[in-house]
């Protein structure tokens, strides 16, 4: 009788593990991505611009930086948004395929929405201090912040890694005084594994530069007074937005924002779109991010793998000695 009672409190023993193993595989695969930024009056914005929009054009111009520009055609596809007395420096070097707001009720709102979602990103805690660095890495959705303290740089390849989830979030934070987003001529942002780019946000509080032919994936929140503005150079690329509390410019630039649906969707014309072809995989040396492992596969994941592993063989295991306890009768 003693024996037969001992297996059964041995069997409930390992069942209640079981059970807990389990939820906590669970909430450790469910809390791996942020909630997005909540975009506002602002989703319709392809550019924000409080202090003007300028489009180099005509003879070559200078930038801030001393840098020759190339005076060429740009494209804003979606809404143009500008503040009270501002307006667009060489309008005949633009195209664009939307609503110019110059001061109204939209605009006024956008701005609005934008100094809340810069706060919004700029605010999310645990942020994962990271190489400064992006180029060459491969990150799954979270917060991530540089170790320096202000300037995400991407000379090379950023690859986003969403594991499947089309809601998976990323978000940049660059604080401070000097918060800098820099992208490098030709450098590039690529999303895999249905990550899609309204879930990528670049909290920026002094200044954006993003180099020749360079390509980014995402929305640009520039919100603090302070900040020096968004500067693209020849031949660059965004898809997102561009949303500034000082000056956008735009040498022979495309800004491209779209509503956004999980991959593959549907456009206007209830067309299906599909995502481009991944990338191939590229090395990362340490760890690209906490939780990560070199090769980039998240621990979360490998961490619910080997729970339910884990699992299986204690429910075997109890089966086992329930199977083995004497029966009455």
């Amino acid at each position: 009788m003693k024996t037969k009672t001992k297996v059964r409190l041995v069997s409930v023993a390992v069942l209640t593990a079981v059970l807990v193993v389990i939820a906590s595989a669970a909430g450790a695969a469910a809390s791996t991505s942020p909630a997005p930024v909540d975009l506002g009056d602002t989703a319709s914005f392809a550019v924000l611009a409080q202090r003007g929009l300028t489009i180099a054009g005509g003879t070559k111009t200078v930038d801030l930086k001393g840098l020759d520009a190339s005076g060429g055609m740009s494209t804003v596809n979606g809404d143009i948004g500008l503040g009270p007395n501002a307006s667009i420096t060489n309008p005949g070097n633009l195209t664009h395929n939307g609503t110019l707001h110059s001061d109204d009720a939209a605009a006024q709102a956008g701005f609005v929405s934008l100094t809340a979602a810069y706060n919004d990103a700029g605010g999310r805690t645990g942020a994962i201090s990271i190489n400064p660095q992006l180029g060459g890495q491969t990150l799954t959705p979270g917060v991530y912040k540089p170790s320096d303290g202000g300037t995400f740089m991407i000379d090379g390849t950023l690859t986003l890694d969403a594991q499947g989830d089309p809601e998976g979030t990323f978000i940049f934070q660059m604080g401070g005084q000097s918060g800098t987003l820099i992208t490098a001529a030709n450098s590039n942002v690529v999303l895999v594994n249905e990550a899609v780019f309204c879930r990528v946000f670049y909290q920026v509080s002094y200044m954006a530069e993003l180099g020749p032919n360079s390509h980014l994936e995402g929305h640009v929140f520039c919100g603090a007074p302070e900040s020096m503005g968004i500067m693209v150079a020849a031949g660059a690329s965004v898809h997102g937005q561009l949303l500034s509390n000082w000056t956008v410019t735009l040498d022979n630039a495309t800004v491209t924002q779209e509503v956004c649906y999980p991959p593959p969707y549907e456009n206007e014309e209830g067309e299906k779109q599909e995502k481009a072809a991944a990338a191939p995989a590229l090395p990362t040396t340490g760890l690209s991010a906490a939780g990560d492992t070199p090769d980039g596969r998240n621990v979360s994941w490998l961490l619910t793998a080997s729970m339910f592993a884990v699992s299986l063989t204690l429910l075997c295991a109890a089966w086992r000695l329930h199977a083995a306890s004497p029966r009455q009768g």
